[in-house]
This record gives C-alpha cells, structure tokens and sequence, in this order.
C-alpha cells in the first residue's frame, strides 16, 4: 500500500498545487492546515449565522450535511481512507499530510473506524443541490455578509445570531502534532436558533423543484401561493445555481443567480381572465358572443387567431377553454379601456410585490389609459399582449384572487423574525385584503377555468383524483433567433376547482405551448401536494 501511495505521488507532485481537492468551498469558511494558534493547529473552520426556516420551523438552511473527515498524518489513515477517496484524491492527501501536519476531507461515504481518522457530521448551510437558492440567496466571501435573496435583506438580523464549527489538533511549542492527540472538535453551529421563518413549505418546495427538473423546465420558474392568504408556499427559479460556487456561474449565458419568479415577461392568455372580470364589472352580458373567423381588422391592423380558420360563434365559457383571441379582442372593446385598467390594477399588475423586507418582485409594464386609447394597442392588451408584462408572482397573485373568492391578497415570503432562543421577535403584517371581484363574478370566471382543464387548451393538466382550473398561454416576445420568435409559456391556475386551497403558476422560457411545456407541471406539482396532504 504505501509504495503505491509513493508511486502516485511522484505522479502528481509536480501538479499539486492545482489539483482540485474535494474540500468543502463554502461561504464564511478557512481551511488552515498550517496555521498554529498557541496550542492547536485548525483543520477546518466554518463561522455560521441565524437559521432561515420553513413555515413548520424545519431548517432551510442547515438542512443538509456532509462527512468530514479530520485525518492524522500516517499509514494506517492512508491505509484507511484507500477504499473510499479516488487515487488522485489520495495522491492529494498524501501530500497534505507528507509535511506532518494533519488535514480535513470531504467524504462521501464513512470509512472503517481508527483512531487515526476522525469523522463528523458537517452542517452545511447551502445545499449542494441548489435547494430554494434564490430564495436563500447567499453571502459573500470571507465577510460572510449577505450578497442576494433572504441573506442580503436580513443581514443584519442574521448576523447577531453566532456559531462556529472548529476541528483542531493540539500541537507542540513549535507546532508539532503531540503524540496521541485526537481532533479537538468545537461546534456551536447546532445551537443556533436565531433567524427568520418563512412562508414557505420545505416538502411543497421539494415537490416544485422536482417537478420543474423531471418536465424541462430548464429555464423559467414557479410560484405556489395558499388560496385564502398572502402566503407564499413554494417560489423556485432554473436554473438553480449551487452557492457553496458562486465564481461558477458569474460568466453563465443562462443568469442562473437570477430569481425569474419576480423577473416581468410577456404574459399572453394567462391574462384574459381579467379581461373577463372587467367586461362583468362594466355590465357586459355573460352571454356575450362573438363569431370568430380567424381574424379581426382592428383599425389598420389585422389580428390572428390561433385557430386559422376560426371558432365560428362562440361563448364567454368556450372563448376561455379554446383561448379565442379574436374574441377577447371584441369583448376587451365592449368592456372598455377604463374597466379593463381598472381590473388589473386591483389585481396587482403595475406594482411590484414586497413580498420581505428588502425584497420585491418587478412591477412589470402596464399600459396607461393614454396608450390604450389606441384601439390596436387595446386589441393587444385584451388578449394578454402588447406593452403589457408581469412576473410570475404577479400572475400567481391575480390568479390567488380568483382562487379566494374574488379578494386581492398581496403576496409574501416572511412570517416572522425570530430571536435568539427561536421564539417570535417581530412578525411580518402583511396589509388586507382588497376586494378586487365581485363573488358571484368569480364563480362564473372559475367554471370556465374549470372548463378550460377538463375539456380545454388546460387539459393537460388535468389529475383523475381532484378538479382543476386554470388557463394556458403562449406569450409572443418579438425577440428572434435564427428568424423564429421566442415565445414564453404558461400555464396558471389552482386546485381543487370548486374549493381552491392552492395557485400554480408555472413559466417556461422560450417554450412552445403553455399545453406542452407547462400544464404538465402544474399536473405534477398539485398531485405532488394532495398527495403531501393526504399522508
């Protein structure tokens, strides 16, 4: 064993120094294998800070842990640790350990006890995994101070609460290891109990990220809201980005540090329901019909539908399940532009969401009443485009409305800032509801979203356990590439459909239908969820 070891040093020696060792790279942490502090010698040193929590005060932080092994130079760790690390890891090792001083590994995989090596549990504060990092957000450096999401706008709270991991070896006068001395391990990490707790469920949060990575949603994000309140269960971005590496992804063409659930977007027929809601409020009969052809000339512009060759006359119910846009261009007319403004403006389009101290979601573009005296400009708007866009928060929002019986909540992520001792310190106050659309409005919106899953463009996200309602889209951008247009898919909604508990929101970027790319995912996460619920 050990003229292997040698062989393999001789291999690398000269490449040491670049060798990419499997030590953990995580923010607030030092690795000091030769620094001597009066009697001991420190291995490995992280510094923590408060808890960031889910609504059930289970960790989000310090969820998930490692193996971290402190190891004293000799054979038999060598000998110990041969079954486990690759040879170059090994090699590397060998060389940490060749100057008599000891050193700290990740593992994977625990090895056979000895006394030469010594393993722990290591919490770890970001999951290598990218679990709810934009939401986490992260910390910067040596300084530890937080640098994006949740790390950054509670900073200074976060920071008061204080721990720290320590492995050391006790050493000579002149840094020497002593003969029989073990790794003198200090952790105050787990007594941490200070920090913020949030709105969100750490299993719906799961459930969401492992739809959006098993479907395709490379690209987009989705918001899950609670139907009756503000609260914001689950809100995840892709791609993810691992924040134990953040150098990694600075360069990335895809913005992977961006969180797309407060980016705006062009929205398209996730927007018609307001156009609905609108038409009612101004007195527009429900049975209000139109005969699609497959065009309509508004002024000195011609607009398509999806369906060429039309619709043929249809109703208010059917117009929603077939996203008829020659339709909600007519009934956008008949509603008027002060009716239709008015409507998205109390379901929060225009105005970015606070949804924390020092976070807040993009207010999007809503056209002024000026702009929509041009009645091309409201032929657009009626069917979701145009200058119009909004984040996926907001869309999750107004959706939430419909869900809550026609009530405006406005969303947010943070319940409340906890103290040292984990009790409640300072709750957030979210404001009250406003009461955005008539209930019995409401309920005519919702059986022809309703109708839109069961027999409609939202059909692929429809489950055999429960009911559904919610609409899909196809957003236009204007932005080509190789001479075809981006395009922006959707599918929002909620469930179960006649006594709503959640909203879904689902975006993909650069998609190809809200019925392909989306719905399926809205399927995924609401049976993921009645599932959670029903164990």
């Amino acid at each position: 064993m050990y003229k292997r070891v040698v062989a393999l040093f001789s291999v690398f020696a000269l490449v040491f120094g670049l060798l990419s060792m499997r030590v953990l790279q995580i923010q607030n942490s030092a690795w000091a294998a030769a620094a001597v502090s009066n009697s001991t010698v420190t291995v490995y040193y992280e510094r923590g800070r408060g808890v960031i929590y889910d609504c059930k005060m289970r960790p989000i932080t310090y969820r998930d842990s490692r193996l971290l092994a402190a190891v004293k130079p000799s054979q038999e760790a060598l000998d110990q640790l041969s079954g486990i690390l690759t040879q170059e890891e090994l090699a590397d090792l060998y060389a940490r350990l060749s100057g008599g001083k000891p050193a700290a590994i990740l593992l994977d995989r625990a090895p056979e006890e000895g006394e030469n090596v010594t393993v722990l549990e290591l919490p770890m504060r970001y999951s290598e995994s990218g679990f709810a990092c934009h939401l986490i957000g992260y910390t910067g450096g040596d300084s530890g101070t937080g640098e994006s999401g949740l790390e950054k706008a509670y900073n200074d709270w976060l920071s008061q609460f204080e721990g720290e991991l320590r492995v050391s070896y006790p050493v000579d006068a002149n840094g020497r290891l002593l003969a029989g001395g073990g790794a003198e391990i200090t952790d105050t990490l787990r007594e941490i109990r200070g920090g913020v707790r949030l709105t969100v469920d750490r299993d719906i949060q799961q459930i969401v990220e492992q739809a959006m990575d098993q479907n395709g949603i490379d690209l987009g994000a989705v918001v899950v809201m609670e139907a009756g309140s503000g609260k914001i269960r689950a809100m995840a971005s892709r791609p993810a980005y691992n924040a134990n590496r953040i150098a990694d992804y600075l360069d990335s063409p895809d913005a992977p540090l961006i969180n797309r659930a407060l980016h705006p977007y062009a929205v398209g027929s996730v927007f018609k329901p307001v156009i609905v809601a609108a038409a009612l409020a101004a007195g527009v009969d429900p049975n209000f019909t139109y005969t699609c052809t497959g065009s309509i000339q508004v002024g000195d512009t011609v607009f398509h539908c999806h369906e060429e060759s039309g619709h043929g006359t249809i109703g208010m119910d059917m117009a929603v399940a077939e996203s008829c846009n020659t339709y909600f261009i007519a009934l956008g007319q008949a509603a008027g532009v002060s009716a239709v403004l008015s409507a998205a403006e109390s379901m929060g389009f225009g105005t970015g969401n606070q949804i924390a101290s020092g976070i807040a979601g993009d207010a999007g573009t809503l056209p002024t009443a000026a702009e929509l005296s041009n009645p091309a400009a409201l032929a657009n708007f009626s069917f979701g485009q145009g200058s119009l866009t909004a984040t996926p928060l907001q869309i999750a929002a107004m959706y939430n409305t419909f869900a809550s019986g026609g009530q405006y909540f406005e969303p947010y992520l943070v319940e409340a800032e906890l103290g040292a001792d984990g009790s409640e310190a300072r709750a957030w106050d979210p404001p009250a509801a406003l009461n955005a659309v008539d209930r019995t409005d409401v309920l005519l919106i919702d059986s022809y979203l309703e109708k839109t899953v069961r027999a409609g463009s939202g059909s692929a996200a429809s489950s055999t356990h429960f009911t559904a309602a919610g609409k899909t889209a196809t957003a236009q951008t204007g932005q080509y590439v190789d001479g075809v247009e981006k395009n922006q898919s959707w599918f929002a909604g909620f469930f179960p459909a006649e006594e709503p508990r959640y909203t879904v929101v689902v975006l993909k970027e650069d998609g190809v239908s809200g019925g392909i790319d989306c719905a399926p995912v809205f399927k995924a996460i609401s049976e993921g969820i009645m599932a959670l619920e029903q164990n």
